[in-house]
C-alpha cells in the first residue's frame, strides 16, 4: 500500500501554500494519506483568519480523498480543537483523526506524529518561538520578493 504523508500544511493561515498542496494531492498516486498535525491552523483562524477559494479546494480535496481512500489526520498543536470532532468525522466523512497513528512499511514500523508532543518547553518560550516564526515568514517574503526582482529563482 502506497502512502502519502503530509505535515504542516496550516490551511487558513496567510502564508499556507495552498496551490502547492493541491498539486501535490493531484500529482501523486497513494492509496492511503496520512495528515500529519498542523493541516488546519486553527491557532491563527481564531486570531487572523485567512480563507481563499485554494483554501477551499484543500478541503474539498480531501474529503474527496476520503471518499475513496482511508484518510488519517493526527492533530498537531495548532490543529488541537479538531481532536474533539474525531468520533464525528469518523462516522460522516471518513476520515481517522487521532494523537498518533502506526502503521507498517515493507516490514518497519512506522509512528506518526506531531512534534509539539516531544516539546517540553514553557508557555513563555512557545510565545517567543511563535513570534520568531511569524517574523520569520515576514522576512522570507521581503527576500522572495528581492530575488523575483533580480531573477534569482532556482
Amino acid at each position: 500500500m502506497k502512502t502519502l504523508l503530509m505535515s504542516d500544511l496550516h490551511v487558513g493561515f496567510k502564508y499556507s501554500r495552498a496551490q502547492d498542496i493541491l498539486k501535490v494531492l493531484n500529482k501523486e498516486k497513494f492509496d492511503r494519506l496520512i495528515l500529519v498535525g498542523d493541516v488546519f491552523d486553527i491557532q491563527q483562524m481564531m486570531k487572523r483568519p485567512h480563507w481563499d477559494e485554494d483554501h477551499t479546494d484543500v478541503l474539498k480535496k480531501i474529503l474527496k480523498i476520503a471518499k475513496k481512500k482511508e484518510v488519517v489526520y493526527v492533530i498537531g498543536n495548532h490543529d488541537y480543537p479538531l481532536f474533539y470532532l474525531q468520533e464525528y468525522t469518523n462516522k460522516l466523512v471518513g476520515i481517522h483523526i487521532c494523537r498518533e497513528f502506526q502503521y507498517e512499511s515493507n516490514g518497519v514500523k512506522i509512528l506518526c506524529l506531531h512534534g509539539d508532543q516531544l516539546e517540553s518547553i514553557s508557555n513563555e518560550w512557545h510565545v517567543i518561538g511563535d513570534w520568531l516564526y511569524y517574523f520569520s515568514l515576514k522576512l522570507n517574503t521581503l527576500v522572495n520578493y528581492i530575488r523575483k526582482i533580480f531573477k534569482l529563482f532556482f
